[in-house]
């Protein structure tokens, strides 16, 4: 895996996460403006346009205006083009990931629990 300075890692971020609210919100039918109960136009125009990141609260505020999961919007962002396949490939790593991380979680709870049971009392 390559690594990125943080600062170019930092842009990837907000290009991939402003292109998912804008994605969605356009898909939703929704103006900028019609986030005022959560945002004001401009900082959504911000997120949209990369200049912004924004926390992972408001990324959920947002979906929710949306009625939206989180992920579809930040899915949406890392897809190459707005299709079902590039957002099935995006979703298939992350499915794989997780099964790694549960695997590890599960390891690590069975060694801690074999260390449990050989301690002595």
């Amino acid at each position: 895996m390559r690594k990125f300075p943080l600062v170019v890692a930092m842009k990837i971020i907000r290009s991939s996460v402003g292109k998912g609210i804008r994605s969605a919100r356009l898909a939703r039918n929704l103006s900028q403006e019609e986030f005022d109960a959560v945002s004001g136009r401009t900082y959504i125009s911000e997120l949209e346009r990369g200049t912004k990141t924004p926390t992972v609260t408001k990324v959920d505020q947002l979906a929710a205006m949306m009625r939206l999961h989180p992920l579809t919007v930040l899915t949406l962002g890392y897809c190459k083009t707005p299709s079902q396949r590039e957002a099935a490939a995006v979703l298939s790593r992350v499915s794989a990931e997780l099964d790694e991380v549960f695997a590890a979680l599960a390891e690590r709870e069975r060694l801690l629990l074999e260390a449990v049971q050989q301690s002595p009392s």
